[in-house]
């Protein structure tokens, strides 16, 4: 199993490719009103494949700029001071709360994750590619006791070792 490590971070603002992309679906609706029928519904098929697309897309670039300019992939980067306004690695954190991040390619293997046990609020939220949390753990879910989780991909197929609770997403990042 894979141990999660603390890497410094580095504050660089994200590409705007993404814009581009919502851009594009934005001139695809404006412009299907003044087509024929069967051209609006191949505009309509490609503008709900555009919607379908767009989340994976978008956290695909999202992955690739965070691991090409601030930290490796299957690393836990944590922010030791709070953001500012301007901070925009993600899309507007709060600026009274410490984040750590990482992009995880699950199929390198399962992660074992471990929430400390605390008084205080904590949370720690998995998403998928989609964007989906599909997990959500810390204070609210667990209390103050803590917890040992085993996280794996999708394909993942073994068995648990004992003392941990699985956490499956439902895609490899």
């Amino acid at each position: 199993m894979n141990e999660l490590k603390l890497s410094p971070c580095l504050l660089r603002k994200p590409r705007t490719l993404w814009r581009r992309l919502l851009l594009l679906g934005v001139l695809a609706a404006l412009l299907s009103g003044g087509l024929a029928w069967s051209q609006r519904e191949t505009l309509g098929l490609a503008a709900r494949g555009y919607v379908f697309g767009y989340p994976l897309v978008l956290a695909d670039l999202t992955r690739h700029d965070f691991v090409s300019d601030i930290a490796p992939a299957n690393r836990l980067l944590h922010m030791p001071a709070f953001p500012d306004a301007d901070y925009r690695v993600f899309v507007r954190p709060n600026v009274d709360t410490l984040y750590t991040q990482a992009w995880l390619d699950l199929d390198a293997g399962p992660w074992v994750f471990e929430v400390p046990a605390s008084q205080r609020y904590l949370l720690m939220q998995f998403l998928d590619a989609w964007s989906n949390v599909f997990a959500s753990l810390g204070s609210r879910t667990l209390g103050s006791r803590g917890g040992s989780f085993l996280l794996v991909g999708p394909r993942w197929d073994g068995q648990v070792p004992a003392g941990l609770t699985l956490l499956r997403s439902p895609t490899r990042l």
